[in-house]
C-alpha cells in the first residue's frame, strides 16, 4: 500500500496501530503533516470457494478530516510468476506451474495503474484510487479480492471474484 506524497512534506505514512480481529489483520496509519485524510487497511482471509487454494481481500478505508481532500492510494500485489496481465477490474498473474493468482475489484474502487516486472520472474499488478474529491467526514472503502486457483480456471475465477464482490 502506498500513498502519494504531499510536496509540502516528505514524512512517511507510519502505522499507529496494528491488530488482528478474527480473520483480519488491521493496520491504521496516521497522516503526516499536509495530508488531509487517515488510512486503515484490512487484510482479510476469506473462506475458500470452488477450487481456490487461498483467498484474501484487502479493504482500504480512507477517512477525510479536512473540508477538501483528493487522496491518492496505490495497492500493489507482487509475486514470483511467469507473466502478469492487468485490465479494468481484473488482474491475472500466471505461474510457471499449474496455478495462477487472480484479482478483482469493483467498478469505481481501483483502476489499473501498472503491470510491471520488477526483476526476473517477479511481476506486480498495481491498482490506484486517486485524485477524486472527498469532503470532510467522508469514509470511502475500496476493496480488492485475490485468490490462488488452478491456471486452467483463472478466467472463470476472476469473474467469480467480481460476482462475489458485487453480491
Amino acid at each position: 500500500v502506498n500513498v502519494a506524497e504531499d510536496a509540502a512534506t516528505d514524512e512517511p505514512w507510519l502505522p499507529t496501530d496494528t491488530y488482528t480481529r478474527g480473520n483480519d489483520l488491521v493496520a491504521t496509519y496516521r497522516e503526516p503533516l499536509g495530508q488531509p485524510f487517515t488510512l486503515q487497511v484490512y487484510w482479510r482471509v476469506l473462506p475458500l470457494k470452488h477450487r481456490q487454494s487461498a483467498a484474501l481481500e484487502s479493504i482500504v478505508s480512507i477517512q477525510t478530516r479536512e473540508w477538501e481532500a483528493h487522496p491518492h492510494v496505490t495497492l500493489t500485489s507482487a509475486l514470483a510468476v511467469h507473466s502478469a496481465r492487468l485490465q479494468t477490474g481484473r488482474a491475472l498473474l500466471r505461474s510457471h506451474h499449474d496455478w495462477a493468482y487472480v484479482e478483482a475489484t469493483l467498478p469505481g474502487d481501483f483502476t489499473p495503474s501498472a503491470c510491471e516486472s520488477a526483476a526476473p520472474n517477479l511481476h506486480a499488478a498495481a491498482w490506484t484510487y486517486g485524485n477524486h474529491f472527498m469532503e470532510r467526514g467522508v469514509i470511502r472503502q475500496l476493496r480488492l479480492r485475490g485468490a490462488i486457483v488452478p491456471i486452467a480456471e483463472a478466467e472463470e475465477a476472476i469473474e467469480q471474484l467480481r460476482a462475489d464482490l458485487v453480491a
